[in-house]
């Protein structure tokens, strides 16, 4: 005879058996698992705060993705940092069009190192200025082997222009002018510069500035020219821009008393 009680003590053992196994294993739904903190969901796997994905790694606001790590705004990648418009790499940093690196700044097409600046082909260096092969410093400019200086002009090849001023001129008997000292010297003015010539002689000598180089007062030179003829006073001569490339100095009354002027830019 079957013993109906101990077939019923069997179903309930079975089915005891059967409750303890699914309470022990861990199981979700759609495919999300999770185990002693580790939770796992379509590939994506979140421990400690931290989340992996397809490469990909977030972990208190920062993510890091094929070797590039943004935080806060800020990008690293490969040694290059790029914040607020920002870029630094090597030393290297560049922002809103300006570029620094070792020391040397450039923007806009102007660059800057070690107090030299170079913009358009103009350098400028310690107060000298180059620009086109022209060179300016300290009120001297060269330009194509012609310096100026002071209203001074000269070239390599050609005479000192004489600097503006006051020149003294005296007699030496009837043989000659003395002008600073020198007898019937050969001058050189520039046009649009200002010379005094300082007179002092007798009465038989007056000085003239003239076209020809001759005695008498013919010929006398006065665009830009005050006093002439005067033995005791200033001949003063603004060189004007039209004054011929050649006039000469006389005595009133005597051909060994004169000179040559040239005139040059």
């Amino acid at each position: 005879m079957i013993d109906l009680r101990a077939i019923r003590v069997l179903a309930i053992g079975v089915m005891t058996l059967a409750g303890c196994s699914n309470s022990t294993n861990s199981s979700g739904t759609g495919g999300s698992s999770e185990t002693g903190g580790v939770s796992e969901s379509g590939g994506a796997i979140e421990t400690g705060g931290v989340t992996t994905s397809g490469g990909v790694t977030t972990s208190g606001g920062v993510t890091t993705t094929g070797g590039v790590t943004t935080t806060g705004g800020v990008t690293t990648s490969g040694g290059v940092t790029t914040s607020g418009g920002v870029t630094t790499s090597g030393g290297v940093t560049t922002t809103g069009g300006v570029t620094t690196t070792g020391g040397v700044t450039t923007t806009g097409g102007v660059t800057t190192s070690g107090g030299v600046t170079t913009s358009g082909g103009v350098t400028t260096a310690g107060g000298v200025t180059t620009a086109g092969g022209t060179t300016a410093t300290g009120g001297v400019t060269t330009t194509g082997g012609v310096t100026a200086t002071g209203g001074s002009t000269h070239a390599d090849a050609g005479p000192a222009c004489h600097a503006p001023g006051t020149l003294t001129v005296t007699n030496s008997g009837m043989t000659a002018w003395l002008i600073d000292g020198v007898a019937n010297p050969t001058l050189t003015l520039c046009r649009g510069s200002t010379y005094t010539f300082a007179v002092t002689a007798p009465s038989i000598h007056a000085f003239y500035i003239k076209t020809v180089k001759s005695t008498g007062t013919g010929n006398a030179y006065d665009t830009g020219v005050t006093g002439n003829g005067t033995n005791s006073g200033d001949v003063v001569f603004i060189v004007p821009s039209s004054a011929p490339d050649t006039l000469f100095y006389d005595c009133v009354n005597h051909a060994a008393m004169a000179g040559t002027i040239n005139i040059v830019n």
